[in-house]
């Protein structure tokens, strides 16, 4: 079972801030840059992280008209993103623009992990989760995308329906973190046993009291746990 990316995500508005983080956690190499740090570093900013020798993940969950999406895509791989995102409920034409993005790989957010059934009824969605979840992957699949972002809750189900897919779990908590925002959580390590590819963890380690130390210590979690089960 080959070892998980690790994305530590960039959650501030500025790049002073962001270098301030990737300082403490090096010599890691792969951040997340969500839509809040895009619009305070700009493409620039991700192409000079990238020149740098980062891989970033940049999590934009792009959702648009096909054509917009589809040159949106071209320009962030043109940027050196590693890893992006568009949101599955975009529809077949729109994920059709997505695939096949060469060294960027494109991943559909099925769910975002803050919302439940409550919020799915409100909507007017009619659906459960894990139906909307696997009504989505299956779209993702179909349409050649690299695979999608699920919440830790549904990862060992879309690895069923999609055993190949790159599976990408945000709203993981590591140490004494609560849940945030994030209405389903789990930890790294277990997510990564059912099924799970990419790991993205935020506040649990850049707000940490020390967050190199929490840092190593998943790592040594990660290690341990793993040598154990022969993995």
């Amino acid at each position: 079972m080959n070892r998980p990316n690790l994305w530590i995500a960039l959650d501030v508005p500025t790049e002073a801030e962001a270098e301030r983080l990737i300082a403490q956690f090096q010599p890691h190499r792969q951040f997340k840059v969500g839509l809040e740090l895009f619009t305070g570093v700009g493409p620039h900013g991700v192409r000079r992280w990238v020149d740098r020798g980062l891989q970033i993940f940049l999590d934009l969950k792009l959702h648009d008209i096909p054509t917009t999406v589809g040159r949106a895509l071209t320009q962030i791989k043109q940027l050196g993103a590693a890893l992006t995102t568009v949101h599955a409920s975009g529809g077949s034409a729109m994920l059709e623009e997505a695939h096949n993005m060469g060294e960027t790989a494109v991943v559909a957010v099925t769910l975002l992990t803050s919302m439940g059934d409550d919020d799915l009824t409100r909507l007017g969605w009619g659906s459960s989760a894990p139906m909307l979840v696997s009504r989505l992957t299956s779209l993702a699949q179909s349409n050649g995308l690299s695979g999608v972002v699920t919440s830790a809750a549904e990862v060992e189900h879309v690895k069923q329906l999609w055993p190949d897919a790159r599976i990408v779990v945000p709203g993981l908590r590591w140490g004494d973190r609560d849940a945030d925002d994030h209405a389903h959580v789990l930890d790294p390590y277990h997510a990564w046993r059912l099924g799970a590819t990419d790991l993205v963890i935020g506040r649990s380690l850049t707000e940490a009291s020390d967050p190199g130390q929490a840092y190593h210590t998943l790592l040594t979690h990660f290690k341990e746990n793993a040598d154990a089960v022969g993995s």
